[in-house]
């Protein structure tokens, strides 16, 4: 399973969350990621409250999404905190799923 996560430095700030779970159909396990996406924002108690969260297939699709609601360029880290570059991981997810 991937995960990643990004902020706004703009305020109010608002909390961007991908992630993925093998895809499977009538219970058979594919060699595919199904993809979520999940924006929320931080309101004046320090509450994160969400926005929008959805399910797509495609990854190239669910990484337009956060475009929609900001415009800033946002850094993306994995779980561990490592920084990451959505088209090498998208590189290595097309050579994963050939």
């Amino acid at each position: 399973m991937y995960e990643f996560s990004a902020t706004t430095k703009s305020l109010p700030t608002k909390v961007f969350h991908i992630w993925s779970e093998k895809y499977s159909e009538n219970g058979v396990p594919m060699n595919a990621w199904g993809w979520a996406f999940y924006v929320g924002e931080i309101n004046a108690e320090g509450n994160e409250v969400p926005i929008y969260d959805g399910w797509d297939t495609e990854f190239d699709v669910i990484v337009q999404y956060p475009s929609r609601y900001t415009n800033e360029k946002l850094e993306w880290i994995d779980k561990a905190g490592n920084q990451i570059d959505f088209e090498q991981f998208k590189r290595e997810l097309e050579n994963y799923n050939e």
